[in-house]
């Protein structure tokens, strides 16, 4: 319990900064893109399992790095 919650908070903030720092640092402003990363962190709050939760941090990641040369 605890450590889901624990979970839940670290992957909902990482996925967080993974918008922001597309947007800040290297000028990507695709609103489609922003909009599924908010939507996921959003699910990743509200997950209930681990196992959930890691397939959410996945899913934001491949969006992540797809946008680096």
């Amino acid at each position: 319990g605890r450590s889901l919650s624990l979970a839940r908070a670290f992957i909902t903030a990482k996925i967080a900064n993974s918008r922001t720092f597309l947007r800040r640092n290297l000028g990507v402003d695709e609103p489609g893109l922003m909009l599924e990363l908010a939507q996921l962190g959003e699910r990743a709050a509200a997950a209930e399992s681990l196992d959930t939760l890691l397939g959410l941090e996945g899913n934001a990641a491949r969006l992540y790095f797809e946008n680096f040369s």
